[in-house]
Formats: structure tokens, C-alpha cells, sequence
């Protein structure tokens, strides 16, 4: 599916079939369905995950920080990178958890030292990323990783209670907090951005099943300036601003739009994100990325069918929609199962790929 089509939806213009593009819940369930991914050069691979889930030809390549390994065990290997995180992955089953942080005290604030983004040398490799994906058709983001303004800080400088505690209880720290990584992520953008990247992506995952980790005011307050001028940056060079947040946030979901995002992701069912309302009060001025249940291992074939019509229809009313699950595709559907999800929605994508919308509230950049 080419950039055009994707781009039809950007513009909330009829694509033809809708774009979707899926992904893999963790490396378990890589290693089971794709067993040899893990082995093909990182390009291939790419192409190799598009081709199998019958994905839309988009892409996102992360600027990240340099990481070393320092410790490793049978089953573990701990990496830290350049500032001073420290991260343990687990494998089998999978998962990661943030063991040192280089801000536990408000003194440690002075000492940061974030990388040189113009220096570094890794432009030159996302540099010629972009060129040989575009060169194939795709949409190319350039992704903010790891995490953005929110989650930049938790993710990289402090933990996540004590970062809420600050901007509760200590509200000078916390916007220095805020602040210092937020110029690094504007600089990292328009780096990405001088490069002509289509758009630029953003997780923030400002939330849990059933309410967002912090207020409207406090949305406001912090984030919204960031998100805002992220935003106009991107328009700026002509492009789109999508912002991935798990988590309930409805209850600011008028403000996050309001700061000029173009698309947002994933708007999961299984966080109670209402797509219904969501696509009845934005759908004309947004791109909703998403729809659909992590829980599809769960679900019988009829439900399973049942729910993708359901979301298809819904998120395609009014064009502007591009569809994916809420967490990718989990280890214990089954193979069987699997193939039965990615044709069954290749027939909506291609029963509702007529629809879109003459006008929309807001002009949108053109890519």
C-alpha cells in the first residue's frame, strides 16, 4: 500500500482500502510467528514484517540514546545508556524495567549532561534509512524515542511516582524537568525533520485502564505548550505530528487535539478510549490510529469478526482512520487464529475503503 494511499487518509480523502498496520506484541510472539526475523539484516526485516501482516508501508526510525551492556545473565541482560539509565530486559516471557535513574535527587538535575543532537553521527545511518524507504514507497516518520515529554522524563530521568510527585507537590522542578528534555526533543526533531520525514511520531502514554495519570489542568500546565509547538514545528516543514498514548485520556482528549496533533494512536478499546465519541466530536479534524482489542487471543471467530466490523465501521465514518490493534499481536493466538484476523480485516479495509470526507475542519499539511 503506498504513501498516496496513506496519504488520502491523512487528507480524510477516499484511500481505496484502508491503511492498516500491525505489529507484534513482543519478540515472543516474533519468534512465533516469524521465527527468522530476528536473524535478517534490520531493512529486511522490515519489509519482510509488511509483507506478512499485509501492512500499509509505514515506518518509523527512532532517534535513541547510545546504550552499552553491562551486565548479562541466562536469562537477562542490563544496558545502560548514555545519560545513566539503567534498563534490565527480561526474556522468556518478555519484559523491561528502568533499575537506575541518573535524577533521584533534585541536585542531579545540575549534572545532566543530554547529548550533542547536531553532532551526532548517527544522522548519517537515519539519513540513509529514510532515503532507501522512501525510494520503496513508505511513509517515513521519524520517531522521538525513547518517550517524548511526559514519558522522556520517566522513561529516562526519574521515576514515574516521584515525577508525579513533583508536579503535584513541587512545580518549579518538575517544569525544569519538563524543560530540559523537551528542547532536546525539539532539536532531535527538526533534525529528523530537515531530513524530510513525512511525520514525526511521539509516546507519551499518559494513562492506565481507567483514568490518565494526571489532570486536565495539569495536561495544560505541563504538556499541551510542548505538544503545541511540536505540532507548529511540523507544519512548518510540511508535515504530520502523531502522538501514541496508551492509557484513558479522554479526559483531556479535547486539549491534546487542540494543540494541532494530526493523528493519535492507539485509541484503545481495552483502556475504555471511546472511539464512538472520539470519531462523532474530531472525526473530521484527526486521524485516529487504532481501534482495535488487544484481546483478540481471547475472543472467539465470530466475536473477533464482530468487533473488527464494528471498528471499522465506526473509525472509517467521515475517512480519517487507520487501523491497528491496541498492543499488537500476542504470543497466544494461534497461528490459525492469526491468519483468520489478518484476512478478516483485509476484507473491511476493503469493504470501507471508499470512504472519506470532502472537507475537513482543519488544513492539513501537505507531506
Amino acid at each position: 500500500m503506498s504513501y498516496q494511499t496513506i496519504k488520502a487518509v491523512l487528507e480524510h480523502r477516499p484511500p481505496g482500502v484502508v491503511p492498516w498496520r500491525e505489529m507484534f506484541m513482543d519478540i515472543d510472539a516474533r519468534d512465533k510467528f516469524l521465527p527468522g526475523l530476528k536473524d535478517l539484516p534490520p531493512r529486511e526485516a522490515k519489509l519482510r514484517e509488511t509483507e506478512f501482516f499485509d501492512n500499509a508501508r509505514m515506518l518509523a526510525l527512532p532517534f535513541t540514546f547510545r546504550t552499552r551492556e553491562v551486565e548479562r545473565g541466562e536469562n537477562y541482560v542490563v544496558v545502560e545508556n548514555e545519560i545513566g539509565t539503567r534498563t534490565r530486559t527480561q526474556f522468556n516471557p518478555h519484559f523491561k524495567k528502568r533499575t537506575r535513574y541518573p535524577v533521584m535527587r533534585k541536585s542531579d538535575l545540575a549534572s545532566l549532561r543530554l547529548p550533542d543532537v547536531d553532532r551526532c553521527q548517527c544522522w548519517r545511518k537515519i539519513e540513509d534509512d529514510i532515503a532507501f524507504y522512501s525510494r520503496r514507497d513508505y511513509y517515513v516518520e521519524g520517531m522521538l524515542a525513547p518517550g517524548a515529554f511526559f514519558t522522556g522524563v520517566w522513561y529516562n530521568l526519574r521515576p514515574i511516582t516521584e515525577f508525579l510527585a513533583d508536579m503535584a507537590g513541587d512545580r518549579p522542578f518538575a517544569h525544569e524537568l519538563v524543560d530540559r528534555m523537551g528542547e532536546f526533543k525539539l532539536r532531535v526533531a527538526e533534525q529528523f525533520l530537515k531530513r524530510g520525514v513525512h511525520a514525526l511520531a511521539i509516546a507519551e502514554d499518559m494513562g492506565c485502564t481507567n483514568h490518565p495519570w494526571f489532570s486536565p489542568d495539569m495536561y495544560e500546565e505541563y504538556f499541551a505548550p510542548w505538544h503545541r509547538r511540536l505540532a507548529e514545528l511540523c507544519h512548518q516543514y510540511g508535515a504530520y505530528l502523531r502522538v501514541h498514548s496508551y492509557g484513558n485520556i479522554m479526559a483531556f482528549a479535547d486539549r491534546l487535539i487542540a494543540t494541532g496533533m494530526d493523528i493519535l494512536d492507539p485509541v484503545g478499546p481495552g483502556d475504555n478510549m471511546d472511539l464512538v465519541g472520539l470519531k462523532a466530536r474530531y472525526g473530521t479534524r484527526m486521524v485516529f490510529h487504532g481501534g482495535l482489542s488487544k484481546f483478540v487471543a481471547r475472543m472467539t471467530r465470530e466475536e473477533m469478526e464482530g468487533h473488527i466490523a464494528e471498528v471499522m465501521e465506526v473509525g472509517t465514518r467521515g475517512g480519517g482512520f487507520i487501523a491497528r490493534s491496541e498492543g499488537g499481536v500476542p504470543a497466544d493466538l494461534s497461528a490459525d487464529d492469526l491468519d483468520f484476523y489478518i484476512r478478516t480485516v483485509r476484507k473491511y479495509r476493503e469493504k470501507y475503503g471508499d470512504r472519506g470526507s470532502a472537507t475537513a475542519s482543519k488544513e492539513t499539511p501537505q507531506a
